[in-house]
């Protein structure tokens, strides 16, 4: 691996080009000033540079839950592992968080209980019973907040002195109005007079019940409601004034609870006590959720047990399957949690009342992977929010990731903890545009103390105070009636570890009460300050760009009074409000006042430009010409804080906050600078800044919440000047603090913990940690280890596979290569990255199975690419495959200009699957459906009525004798005046136009149809009116009408695709295909090759605006263009088609998009990367896959192709046999080891096929002329009427043109298609001289799926099992179908005859489990007690093959089974699932079937037969095809293995070259 990550030019933010190596597999720490560009080094560059590298190489469906995959602002990167970053988010306070959601144990526990509860009253429980985020699981009181929010009366009163004119009410206007009354101020008078009170009374001088009916109503008398009267409401415009309506007055409290349950806004909510929900008391669930139980306990008890109690009472639940699947994770997240001081938390925990240290290591919790290695982990102050006595498990967390061969990249700034890197770099020198500079870079030593900070000492001279405020008995969470004594005007530090109760006692208690609510939270509180509370906590101070320091501290709000008062603002009338740009009038018309557009690049990062109008000023011209000072106010907010200080150096009120915040060191950022870009550090100096305004102000009390965070030591000593200056002006400053700094500069510090406080107590300052220096070495995991695997038939194999190097495993087909590399290596692997994803994310993507194994170690980030796990579909391109589709449609609908001018539209527009963009007459295909009368008709030298259409199902539909279409075609001719009594004639006599009108209809004309007809013993005649829309036109909406059934295939017989008219073959909507970005539409640019795409962007000329998207698409379009020419892949057009594609193809345009990554530590596990490959581009491909390997990276190949085996590192062999015969380790070692040993591979290398003598009759030969599909040249070929035909070639050649698209096509048209005829040469007597092709009765293609559930199936033995079986029945039950596992007369009810319960995990691996009722073996136990030869039919079914055989007596199922032996399939039963069969296997399975087909010609058309065959599976697929061209089948495969081609009949080569450099015949042997 790479010794470090090298970054070049990063320039993000503030980052002045920044030049840096990190080393890897270190922990290296990141200081500097805040402001300095940690965040954006780390965060904002190496970060994110890492994730899009990573996650680019998964699906595109994948990475939209990944947030958006912007290219990092940097010159360039290189050797960068994957990266995970924790800790970056910084919100926890959504009402429905909780600590279990956080951590992701609670989605866990939900399916247990889903899975395994009980619930009381019988009701079939679901996962979504147990979620409060579910309509299902809500408690339908509380709609699964847990709280209930009662109307509060007391909070209504804003002053008991004053009458309710006055303001005595809370919510009462200046003109008197009662806000909620629903009624004016003179109905409101008439209400109180029928009381014998009235509005000017003192609401103190009213009696118990005249306040009641103010506060919930009066039915005294009826009052008109409306807050205007009509007279008012009739000088209105736009409306129409009506009477107002009548009723009685409902009271405040009511109205105010209505409108509460409909909308909890904030409005409300200061009316409103909140309490536990007093139907679920709090669980937020409803009854099945909250009363069904697993064990002894319900969900909501073990929910509300702290983290470190729940391992006991879990423990009890026992070894059930779905428990045991789910136990590692829910214990896992316990564990981390009480290794970082989190044991204390309950899982029904609110995020929202968590500090902001706990939110951060719970997320900590939820993130970190579990055991993968070689990544880069990057954390943002993990210590933030620990007391120093906990951050022995933080560094222990974050070593034993080191160990793992992780890259820790750790933002920090506290000393401890940066004195235990290996590494440290330091950015400044300052902060801003003085900061973003790499100051210092290189490892720690012993010693080395000055840059790390130095320890602190106990402040000498402590303030007295002037008397104490008080608060006593508090009991919020897990507080103990604790007191807590503050020293007014002094400094008073709040200390303790984490979940002691420091946040639940400063802020969820001291805080609400001085805010006069709360009152049940404490017992009691004495001393509060005049001058009021204010309160500074961790939360972000804005969320939008329209936020900055200067709107947010209300300096703005000056600067705007002082642009008003200049002469030309009061002449033009401008007020403050003009100079805001939130101000319509004010602002730019084009930015609305942001001051930059927007352009949205869907994936990736939005791209920013300046307003074109504006050029970033936010103000409308007229608006900047008032000038203060020569200044406009533009100009104003482009000033750093130190700017704003010297122009309004004479302004005192503006100065005065403009010094707090430089003061506070923040003296570089900008005024107008986006709060929602502030670091956590800078935004809460903002709020100190503006508390500092107040030392003028009343004595008041300051609370803080760990006001150091975010803070380097030098800027820890500014924060603590500026304490001391509000302290010195009166005031009182309460802190909650981890640091030891602020410990020994408080005047009084107070200690929790678990839950009471200890009073002024000294602090333990003890020294720095000494810096630990260089650690005993430590060398990273070189290899992964897998112990113990058991996945499928894998019989506990250990294997060790090295990492950076290529390592092949072959093995004869089903020896279990696939499951260990991709259902073992790559599953785990994948388990524990998702493991590491946030938990909203892990349910969306893919769900692998988690593999039996008893450990693995050394895995890393693992990207797999598994053939046939995703074929493509009808809209699948080359373009959609390599992930340069989704690329060019953001390119054209952000760059694209229509007549000139941009659209506005989104990616959607362009895309063929979606809506907007696809054309509707083809639903996005690019071609229709079209029925074709050679297809339909398939005997034209028979009748309409006599069988003409009996080929086809639609054909034999619509023909019916009988049926009304027979009878409306003959109606259709008589109308038309043509003859028809010619329907009795053969097809191939009838006119033109009886065709014509047979096939196309008779247009909108309504017929009057007389029919008769007859079905079975009933028949009759029917009347009716309609048109004649033709055979072609039926049978066309019929299929789409069928499409989604099981018969859809056998309905699109008839069918062929053409290019759609309306779309020109595009797919898009003929406007979405017009707009060009320079000289190009999307559909020419697709249609260009790979080779010619990069030049025609690159030459594009644009707009400044179409210029600036084209830079931030075009490097990723020009690497997977690169990545697509260097896999041989060139002369492919991205508009084609990917089911066009060769196997071979497909499979590396596939492969191109795990390329180009660019990772280092990554695995690629790949499945047959040669395959399709001719022998000379293998060469290419060794090579590209030991640059991966020499990047760091590590490859894993299941593999056939001598030429990969013989060029890896590392082999492993797994065999000897099959099935059973398999499952082990033969050999493991280098390739020459191995190769040179006595292993099944090492012998088939060394034994060549045996020669054979040629199987090709003499009954003539078919001549294929003019072969033109994709890249073919007016291609003539001629092929033998059987044998074994070889086509070779490079890729692109055009093999599979001439294998499917013309040869395969014209068999399933029964006419020559993309050629010009299909013709005999020395035709045998009695061949079809029409058509040749009709010789043969069937065509199989590889390219098709073949039918079957399992093997038997498949095989079509089903029947024959059930009368070996039945012949064994003594009696009449059971009956002969009872022995078919799909029947319901004998199959298992529960299971459906499947033999398994499925279990759904959702986010993890579902369960396939043994049915409970038939243990797994599908049938009844009636049906079971059948014996045949001492077995019964489930054991019948699982057996192997091969020792079935020995027990059959002769027969189809006996030859069923030798046809299995012979092709190699011997270990498998017949019971066996096809779709759990390797490809070799699923293919030779299909060959199986073509041994036991009697008296059928078959023509065969294979793609790459010998894909997944071992050399020894390549003997026996030479036999088969010997036996099948002697049976006069004809197997035509295009092919690239030189063992099987040495075994052909016949070879056609095509080439030279590929593209258009090849389709034509260069060798014909």
């Amino acid at each position: 691996m790479p010794k470090a990550l090298s970054l070049r030019g990063a320039h993000e933010h503030n980052l002045q080009h920044v030049d840096l190596d990190v080393p890897l597999g270190l922990w290296t720490s990141v200081v500097g000033p805040s402001g300095s560009g940690k965040t954006s080094l780390v965060v904002d560059t190496i970060v994110k540079e890492g994730q899009r590298r990573f996650l680019s190489g998964l699906s595109a469906r994948a990475r939209q839950f990944h947030g958006k995959l912007g290219r990092a602002a940097l010159d360039g990167i290189r050797d960068l592992p994957a990266t995970i970053a924790v800790g970056q988010q910084n919100s926890t306070d959504s009402p429905r968080s909780t600590v279990g959601t956080l951590s992701g144990a609670l989605d866990l526990l939900r399916l247990l209980y889903a899975r395994e509860g009980v619930d009381p009253e019988g009701v079939e429980l679901t996962r979504s019973h147990f979620s409060f985020n579910h309509a299902l699981g809500a408690c339908e009181s509380c709609n699964g907040i847990g709280l209930e929010d009662r109307v509060d009366p007391n909070k209504l009163i804003e002053d008991p002195t004053k009458s309710i004119r006055d303001g005595a009410l809370r919510p009462t206007l200046k003109n008197g109005y009662t806000v909620y009354s629903q009624v004016t101020v003179d109905v409101m008078n008439d209400i109180c007079r029928a009381h014998e009170f009235d509005i000017d009374t003192p609401w103190q001088d009213l009696t118990d019940a005249q306040r009641h009916v103010i506060l919930y109503g009066t039915k005294a008398l009826k009052v008109p409601f409306g807050k205007h009267s009509i007279e008012s409401r009739m000088k209105w415009e736009g409306i129409t004034a009506r009477p107002r309506e009548e009723g009685y007055y409902r009271g405040l409290v009511p109205v105010i609870q209505e409108t509460l349950d409909r909308n909890r806004n904030p409005n409300i909510l200061r009316f409103v006590e909140t309490v536990a929900c007093s139907t679920c008391a709090g669980s937020r669930l409803a009854r099945p959720g909250r009363e069904a139980r697993v064990g002894a306990h319900t969900l909501p008890q073990v929910l509300a047990m702290p983290a470190r109690e729940l391992h006991t009472a879990l423990s009890s639940l026992g070894a059930t399957p779905v428990w045991s699947a789910i136990r590692p994770g829910v214990e896992l997240r316990i564990e981390r949690m009480q290794r970082l001081g989190l044991g204390h938390l309950a899982l029904n925990r609110p995020s929202g009342t968590l500090s902001g240290g706990e939110g951060q290591r719970l997320r900590l919790v939820a993130q970190l992977t579990a055991g993968l290695g070689r990544q880069l982990i990057a954390f943002d102050e993990p210590t933030l929010g620990l007391h120093p006595s906990e951050q022995d498990g933080m560094r222990a967390v974050l070593d034993e990731l080191r160990e793992l061969g992780n890259t820790l990249l750790v933002i920090e700034h506290d000393p401890d903890m940066v004195r235990h890197a290996d590494h440290l770099v330091r950015l400044g020198p300052g902060a801003g545009s003085e900061g973003g500079q790499v100051v210092a870079s290189g490892p720690l030593h012993a010693g080395d103390e000055s840059p790390l900070g130095v320890a602190p000492t106990r402040k000498a001279n402590r303030r007295a105070g002037r008397g104490h405020l008080r608060l006593r008995g508090a009991t919020l969470h897990n507080l103990c009636e604790a007191d807590l004594d503050i020293r007014l005007g002094a400094f008073n530090v709040v200390a303790g570890p984490s979940g002691a109760g420091k946040s639940s006692l400063v802020f969820g208690t001291l805080l609400p009460a001085l805010q006069g609510e709360g009152r049940n939270l404490y017992r009691e509180l004495e001393g509060a300050p005049e001058g009021g509370v204010q309160a500074v906590d961790a939360r972000p101070i804005g969320r939008t760009p329209r936020s900055t320091p200067a709107t947010w501290s209300g300096l703005f709000d000056l600067v705007r009074k002082r642009f008003a008062a200049e002469p030309l603002a009061i002449e033009r009338g401008y007020g403050a409000g003009r100079f805001s740009y939130n101000n319509k009038e004010g602002r730019c018309a084009t930015c609305e006042g942001l001051g930059f557009r927007r352009i949205g690049l869907h994936l990736m990062q939005d791209v920013e430009l300046d307003c074109p109008d504006c050029g970033g000023g936010r103000y409308a011209p007229a608006t900047l010409e008032v000038l203060h000072k020569g200044r406009n106010v533009a100009q104003v907010l482009a000033m750093t804080v130190r700017e704003a200080c010297a122009f309004f150096a004479d302004d005192e009120p503006i100065f005065a906050m403009c010094r707090a915040m430089d003061d506070l060191g923040l003296g570089y950022l900008g005024l107008g600078h986006s709060s929602n870009r502030l670091s956590r550090g800078e935004a809460q100096r903002v709020k100190l800044a503006t508390l500092l305004g107040l030392a003028d102000e009343k004595e008041s009390l300051l609370l803080l919440d760990e006001p150091d965070r975010g803070l380097h030591p030098s800027d820890v000593e500014l924060l603590l000047r500026s304490i001391d200056a509000l302290v010195d002006a009166g005031h009182t400053v309460v802190a909650i603090s981890h640091h030891r700094h602020l410990w020994a500069a408080a005047d009084v510090l107070t200690e929790v913990q678990n839950g009471v406080t200890t009073d002024d107590v000294e602090p333990q300052l003890q020294p720095l940690t000494q810096v630990r220096g260089a650690r005993t070495e430590h060398t990273p995991p070189t290899e992964i280890q897998l112990t113990g695997v058991r996945t499928h038939n894998l019989q506990s194999v250990d294997v060790t596979i090295p990492h950076e190097k290529l390592t092949v495993i072959a093995g004869v087909s089903g020896s279990g290569k696939s499951s260990l590399a991709f259902d073992t290596l790559a599953a785990e692997a994948w388990h524990r990255y998702a493991e590491s994803l946030p938990f909203q994310v892990r349910r969306f993507v893919r769900r692998a199975a988690r593999p039996e194994l008893e450990r693995a170690d050394g895995l890393g980030p693992t990207l797999s690419l598994r053939q046939g796990q995703a074929r493509a579909g009808a809209r699948s391109t080359v373009a959609t495959q390599s992930e340069i589709g989704p690329l060019l449609r953001l390119l054209w609908s952000r760059a694209g200009r229509l007549d000139g001018k941009p659209t506005g539209w989104s990616a959607s527009h362009f895309s063929t699957e979606q809506p907007l963009g696809a054309c509707p007459a083809c639903e996005g295909r690019a071609v229709v459906a079209r029925c074709s009368a050679e297809r339909l008709v398939t005997h034209p030298d028979l009748p309409f009525a006599g069988g003409a259409l009996k080929g086809t199902r639609p054909g034999r539909f619509f023909s019916e004798t009988d049926g009304q279409y027979a009878a409306t075609l003959r109606t259709a001719l008589d109308a038309e005046g043509a003859d028809a009594g010619e329907m009795d004639l053969v097809w191939s006599d009838l006119s033109d136009r009886v065709r014509d009108i047979a096939l196309n209809g008779t247009g909108d004309r309504v017929l009057s149809v007389e029919w008769s007809f007859q079905r079975g013993a009933r028949s009759g005649t029917h009347q009716f009116e309609g048109p004649w829309e033709g055979l072609a036109h039926l049978v066309e909406r019929e299929a789409i009408r069928r499409r989604g059934s099981q018969k859809a295939a056998e309905w699109r017989t008839p069918l062929v695709d053409v290019h759609c008219a309306s779309c020109e073959g595009s797919g898009l909507l003929p406007e979405r295909a017009r707009v060009r970005v320079g000289l190009w539409t999307l559909p020419e640019a697709q249609a260009l090759t790979v080779e010619e795409l990069g030049p025609a962007l690159e030459g594009a000329e644009l707009d400044p605006e179409a210029t600036s998207v084209m830079d931030a698409l075009l490097p990723e379009v020009r690497e997977r263009l690169e990545d697509l020419r260097a896999l041989g892949l060139g002369h492919l057009a991205l508009d084609r088609r990917s089911r066009t594609l060769s196997e071979g193809e497909l499979q590396r345009v596939r492969l191109a998009g795990l390329l180009r990554s660019g990772l280092t530590g990554v695995t690629f596990v790949l499945d047959e990367p040669g395959s399709g490959l001719h022998p000379r581009d293998l060469e290419s491909l060794v090579a590209r896959l030991r640059t991966l390997c020499d990047e760091g990276n590590t490859v894993v190949a299941v593999t056939h192709r001598p030429e990969v085996l013989r060029a890896a590192d590392h082999f492993i062999e797994v065999g000897p046999g099959a099935g059973e015969e398999g499952g082990r380790v033969v050999a493991e070692g280098t390739a020459e080891s191995v190769l040179q040993g006595d292993g099944p591979t090492a012998r088939a290398l060394r034994e060549p096929l045996p020669a054979r003598s040629a199987t090709v009759r003499s009954e003539g030969r078919l001549r294929i002329v003019g072969a033109r599909a994709n890249n073919l040249k007016d291609l003539d070929v001629e092929l033998p009427s059987s044998g074994f035909v070889c086509l070779t070639g490079v890729s692109g050649s055009g093999k599979s043109s001439l294998l499917f698209d013309v040869l395969g096509a014209s068999m399933a048209a029964s006419a020559p298609v993309e050629c010009a005829a299909i013709e005999w040469v020395d035709a045998p007597k009695g061949s079809d001289a029409r058509f040749p092709l009709a010789m043969f009765d069937e065509v199989s293609s590889s390219r098709e799926v073949g039918a079957g559930q399992t093997v038997l199936s498949s095989l079509g033995l089903m029947p024959a099992m059930q009368s070996l079986y039945h012949a064994c029945v003594d009696g009449d039950e059971p009956k002969k179908t009872a022995f078919s596992f799909l029947s319901p007369a004998g199959r298992c009810e529960t299971c459906k005859g499947s033999g398994r319960e499925d279990i759904a995990l959702d986010v993890l691996a579902d369960l396939a489990l043994p049915c409970p009722d038939c243990a797994g073996l599908r049938y009844r136990p009636s049906v079971l007690d059948v014996l045949w030869n001492d077995m019964n039919v489930a054991e019948f079914l699982e057996i192997p093959t091969d020792r079935l055989r020995a027990h059959l007596p002769k027969g189809k199922l006996l030859a069923a089974l030798d046809a299995l032996s012979d092709v190699g399939l011997g270990h498998l039963s017949l019971g066996r699932r096809r779709n759990q069969l390797s490809g070799g296997e699923r293919q030779r399975l299909d060959l199986a079937q073509g041994l036991l087909a009697k008296g059928k010609r078959t023509l065969y058309l294979l793609d790459e037969p010998s894909t997944g065959l071992h050399e020894s599976d390549l003997h026996r697929l030479a036999n088969v095809f010997v036996r099948l061209a002697e049976k006069g089948h004809l197997i035509v495969a295009a092919e690239h293995r030189t063992s099987l081609i040495a075994a052909a009949d016949e070879r056609i080569e095509l080439g030279p070259g590929s593209g258009p450099a090849g389709g034509r015949s260069v060798r014909v042997s």
